[in-house]
């Protein structure tokens, strides 16, 4: 994916120390059976902006970040 295209993304994107966040599309306590995505992103936000580029549809719900 070229991440130049996205708005607000500098130009060293690919460049910066990433995280893999696993985002949760659902608003329960459980999150048992849910939709979720895997990015990877700089930060929280970041992996929030990415989601909500990839797929606009869907509800972004509990955020968390995992080291697999």
């Amino acid at each position: 994916m070229d991440y130049k295209n996205i708005k607000g993304v500098p130009n060293n994107y690919n460049q910066l120390p990433k995280v893999k966040f696993l985002i949760y599309h659902s608003t329960d306590k459980n999150n048992v059976g849910c939709e979720t995505t895997l990015v990877s992103a700089i930060n929280e936000n970041e992996a929030i902006k990415l989601v909500r580029y990839l797929k606009p549809d869907k509800v972004v719900g509990k955020v968390k970040q995992v080291n697999y």
